[in-house]
């Protein structure tokens, strides 16, 4: 990204870490308006749930993870991991910003992502 913005050229890209410490900073002020952040993180969500994670300043992602894993051992009352991986298979769950599922071939989350424009704040830091 640095360097496409370095050689002027005027591509937006959207990106999972963007928010990340340094990494704005790093980009400078021409990253404003073309770095857009993609998240499950809804700044405009009214969930409890999420608003006592944020107001902590806690990533909200890990506490979606952990309320799913718990889920999946409640269902099979156990811990043993096989049991639970396989619990986990398929699994729907209502998070703070709408529904994700467990894929059940690869165990990737599937979840949805918005796309937020970093703000300035976000590149002064």
């Amino acid at each position: 990204m640095k360097a496409t913005i370095g050689a002027g050229l005027n591509l937006d890209y959207y990106t999972y870490y963007a928010s990340g410490a340094g990494t704005l900073t790093a980009l400078g002020e021409r990253a404003l308006g073309h770095i857009k952040e993609v998240s499950s993180y809804d700044p405009s969500s009214s969930d409890e749930r999420s608003a006592k994670y944020v107001a902590q300043g806690l990533d909200t992602r890990p506490a979606i993870v952990i309320e799913l894993l718990s889920e999946a051992i409640e269902r099979v009352h156990t811990v043993d991991s096989s049991k639970v991986a396989r619990a986990l298979e398929g699994m729907t769950y209502d998070s703070f910003y709408g529904p994700v599922q467990m894929r059940a071939d690869n165990h990737q989350l599937i979840q949805p992502l918005l796309s937020i424009p970093s703000p300035r704040w976000m590149v002064e830091r």
